[in-house]
């Protein structure tokens, strides 16, 4: 049994932005806050993609012995204790709930990203409020009772991030790999059909067949993790969540970051979700969304 005083954690049936955020999170804390942390990865994606994925991001120490990656559907029971939990997705804290995956012997603190999911309030129901406190952005997300909850807007470690070669490939990135943003094809036609661009775009393998149809002379698709993701766009198209939801987006300031143009196809003013504010913080307040050593999370945890 491994023993440690932190662990950064996230499970998920596809690699969501909240597992880059666990890694960012981990790789912080790990510099400046505590030598005794460890990051545990749940996912569907083959051990040797997800690596691939984190080096073609970040510049990272890829003989980490403190990052375990196991499969998401059959992880079996990981001998791993902790003092403190780290979550950066309030599902994956479902997960932990509903399965004895790994047992959380103190502290969890989670990443609240959810208004309208009532399986998830579902399997909450009380359990753990002794253990569990909500860090969440309240300009979008209220309290979920009867848990504790933390002010807490959640960020990107930009120092890790790898820098780009440039010229990157002249291309508008698309993507319908998160489930709650996946147009149709004939949607999705009609909208590039209003663009100049030569398109891109990444979906799961699950979803994959709805969209290869669209392939053409300036059309590709591809299962997400993309290979060399950070050099084959210059441009981003973001969609709203049909759900009227996204929680937090981090494409966003990722484009803004590297400087790469964003589409904001359609965009409904009205809807304040983590996409709204996101893209406020972009444009307004860029220092509240970067990770730093003088991070709140450090007094928190």
């Amino acid at each position: 049994m491994k023993k440690y005083d932190i662990c950064v954690f996230f499970a998920a049936d596809y690699m969501s932005g909240s597992a880059y955020d666990a890694f960012e999170y981990y790789q912080l804390i790990k510099k400046y806050g505590h030598d005794s942390v460890c990051l545990v990865l749940l996912l569907d994606i083959p051990k040797l993609d997800v690596i691939a994925t984190f080096k073609n991001r970040y510049v990272w120490d890829q003989a980490d012995p403190n990052i375990f990656i196991f499969s998401y559907t059959d992880p079996g029971i990981i001998k791993i204790k902790s003092k403190v939990t780290l979550i950066t997705s309030i599902f994956s804290l479902a997960q932990l709930i509903n399965r004895p995956i790994l047992m959380p012997t103190g502290k969890i603190f989670v990443f609240h990203e959810t208004t309208f999911d009532s399986e998830i309030f579902k399997v909450f129901d009380g359990k753990w409020i002794d253990k569990i406190t909500m860090l969440r952005d309240d300009r979008c997300f209220g309290i979920f009772e009867p848990y504790k909850h933390i002010t807490y807007k959640k960020k990107l470690y930009f120092d890790i991030f790898k820098p780009i070669k440039y010229p990157v490939r002249n291309c508008c990135l698309i993507n319908m790999a998160t489930h709650h943003k996946c147009l149709s094809a004939d949607k999705l036609k009609e909208v590039m059909a209003e663009f100049d661009l030569e398109y891109l775009i990444y979906t799961q393998e699950n979803n994959y067949f709805k969209y290869i149809d669209l392939i053409s002379d300036n059309v590709e698709v591809q299962m997400a993790p993309i290979k060399n993701y950070l050099d084959q766009f210059n441009t981003f198209m973001y969609f709203q969540s049909i759900r009227g939801q996204d929680p937090s987006p981090r494409i966003l300031p990722e484009c803004v970051y590297y400087g790469k143009q964003i589409i904001f196809y359609d965009w409904d003013k009205t809807i304040k979700d983590g996409a709204h504010y996101r893209r406020h913080d972009c444009l307004h307040d860029w220092n509240s969304i970067v990770l730093s050593k003088n991070d709140q999370i450090f007094d928190i945890i």
